[in-house]
């Protein structure tokens, strides 16, 4: 049985869940993120999972799919260890970046999270620059940074 306090569940995501509370639906955060398959946790376990046909019609754009640390409401699918993701939770906080080659599109890499860590080295390929760049994009998303410098010896 997994403690979903221990994962961050709070009133936030709770009050969300309400609506969905019935007992036809579970309540779920994504672990791993391998395009339309899904590592979930729910208070069961470990459970794969995927999203609806209906959730790719009504999705806008790449923003609205479920990325890793999203609260998700599930379904499960009868007599396998397996879940139908009906609807993401609206999002506490996230960690996004523009979109390689896109111009004004958005790439979402962790949402509910609050802390992003930077491992570097202090070798003498060391940019303070792109340090720079990482710390006032993870600022922007309001998560906050911390900055882990590696091979002091070098």
């Amino acid at each position: 049985m997994t403690n979903l306090q221990k994962l961050g569940l709070n009133k936030f995501f709770e009050k969300q869940f309400e609506n969905y509370s019935s007992g036809k639906y579970i309540l779920a955060r994504v672990a791993i993120e391998n395009k339309s398959n899904f590592i979930l946790y729910t208070e069961e376990g470990e459970t794969s999972g995927e999203i609806t046909g209906k959730f790719h019609f009504k999705a806008e754009d790449k923003t609205e799919y479920p990325v890793v640390g999203d609260w998700v409401v599930v379904k499960k699918v009868s007599g396998e260890n397996k879940v139908i993701i009906e609807k993401v939770l609206d999002r506490e906080s996230k960690f996004s970046r523009k979109q390689a080659w896109a111009k004004t599109d958005e790439q979402i890499i962790a949402a509910n999270i609050d802390t992003v860590f930077i491992i570097t080295s202090l070798n003498l390929e060391i940019n303070i620059r792109r340090i720079e760049r990482y710390i006032t994009m993870i600022r922007e998303n309001n998560v906050e940074p911390v900055i882990i410098l590696s091979k002091e010896d070098l």
